[in-house]
C-alpha cells in the first residue's frame, strides 16, 4: 500500500474512536472502559485525527481516487462489522 492509501484506511477508525470517546465521556464513573474512553475522548487524539485528515487533504502526489475511496469505505465496513460482532446493533 502507498502512504495515501494507509492514511485513508486509518482515518475512519481514528475519527470513529474520537467520536465514541467524546460521546461516552460522561459515562466514565465506575466504567471498566474508563481508560479507553479517556484516551479517545482526549483533545490530543482528536487533533491527531484532524492532522491525518489534513495530511490527506494536502497530499500532492498522484493516486488512484477510486482505490482510496474503496479503502476508506472498507475500513468503515470493518469497523461496523467489529461492533456488530459483539452487539445487537444490526
Amino acid at each position: 500500500l502507498t502512504l495515501i492509501e494507509i492514511m485513508c484506511a486509518m482515518t475512519p477508525c481514528m475519527r470513529l474512536y474520537s467520536w465514541l470517546g467524546q460521546n461516552l465521556l460522561n459515562m466514565i464513573s465506575n466504567n471498566p472502559y474508563r481508560e479507553w474512553i479517556l484516551t479517545y475522548s482526549d483533545e490530543g487524539f482528536d487533533n491527531l485525527a484532524k492532522s491525518l485528515e489534513n495530511l490527506i487533504d494536502e497530499y500532492n502526489e498522484s493516486y488512484d481516487f477510486d482505490k482510496i475511496n474503496y479503502l476508506y469505505r472498507k475500513a468503515m465496513e470493518l469497523e461496523l462489522d467489529f461492533f456488530n460482532a459483539h452487539s445487537s446493533f444490526s
